[in-house]
């Protein structure tokens, strides 16, 4: 049996790589709406539990409960094109091209944004003084 073709699972038909591409494209939307989304919640349900106002991060209660909720938010953010990534990766091992390398490529994009955020956060938090990315 080929690698190329994996078996038929107790009677689901095989994704196509065409539907996986399409399905790893459509994270992106997603993950927008999931990063507005855990803004949202961040500032107006979980800064007040804190005892923050609006425009502070959760890590500047400088507690177990402010990295416990600036984690959970980075991960629910970053899961969505974590998905995105292995979808795109599923379709190019079943015979994907283009249209998964590029929605890989966003999809890899987006995590290293949320990647990127989160180390900003904890920068801004306790090295103020420090510029990011470590510049002048």
């Amino acid at each position: 049996m080929s690698t190329l073709t994996p078996p038929r699972a107790a009677g689901h038909p095989v994704r196509t790589h065409r539907q996986l591409t399409r399905w790893s494209l459509l994270m992106l939307p997603a993950f927008l709406l999931v990063f507005w989304l855990t803004d949202v919640i961040g500032t107006f349900l979980m800064l007040p539990l804190l005892g923050l106002q609006e425009g502070d991060l959760p890590l500047m209660a400088r507690d177990l409960a402010g990295w416990t909720v600036e984690t959970l938010l980075f991960l629910v953010a970053i899961a969505v094109p974590a998905l995105g990534i292995g979808l795109a990766r599923t379709a190019l091992r079943r015979g994907g091209r283009a249209g998964a390398w590029a929605a890989l490529v966003l999809n890899a994009a987006a995590a290293l944004i949320m990647v990127y955020v989160f180390a900003d956060a904890v920068r801004m938090t306790y090295f103020p003084d420090v510029t990011f990315p470590f510049g002048s």
